[in-house]
């Protein structure tokens, strides 16, 4: 199976993809969509409704039976598992996505319930709610930082045989001379 990255397909391109090649395409590009026959119009049409209904579930055997619940002729679990593992060859793996917006979704919660929880006076109650969902952020992981010594600079000496530089800093400057860099200005 071909991968269509994005790029102008071209009609005897499209013919003779494969029939989920040909999804991918019509994702791209819409005026392919009157190229497939009858059968594949159908099917594509199947794919996109179990889109639509598949991205907000989180599971998926929850997914599984609302496509068969809901799509004519996805009766059987073997039709409705075709066409939810077809939908995720065109559209990608929804699943994971997801998961991780329910788990952004149920992180949110966890605050909001502290927060709430610590608006009330519940002090305990609210820092339980803290605690599990900075886990579920992963806070509570210490993070090591990704340190090289080599990376390092350490600037060149600058060495001079000037007596005033010996003590700098008792040393006064004079109008037009520069001052070392950590010396403060003296008060008059």
């Amino acid at each position: 199976m071909s991968k269509t990255g994005l790029k102008i397909f071209e009609e005897p391109e499209f013919k003779s993809a494969s029939r989920l090649d040909k999804f991918r395409m019509c994702l791209l590009e819409l005026k392919f969509e009157e190229l497939l026959t009858g059968q594949e119009y159908e099917h594509w049409q199947r794919i996109q409704m179990v889109f639509a209904l598949c991205f907000k579930q989180y599971d998926h055997t929850k997914a599984i039976r609302v496509i068969r619940n809901q799509v004519a002729g996805a009766d059987a679990y073997n039709t409705a598992k075709r066409l939810y593992d077809d939908m995720c060859e065109v559209y990608g793996p929804i699943q994971r996505r997801n998961k991780e917006m329910a788990r952004a979704i149920l992180i949110q919660r966890l605050w909001s319930l502290g927060v709430r929880l610590e608006q009330r006076g519940d002090l305990v109650e609210a820092g339980e709610m803290f605690e599990k969902a900075g886990k579920f952020e992963g806070l509570d992981k210490f993070e090591a930082v990704d340190f090289d010594p080599a990376d390092i600079e350490i600037p060149p000496p600058n060495i001079t045989n000037d007596p005033k530089w010996a003590n700098a800093e008792d040393i006064e400057y004079e109008d037009g001379e520069e001052e070392a860099p950590d010396d403060e200005e003296e008060e008059d």
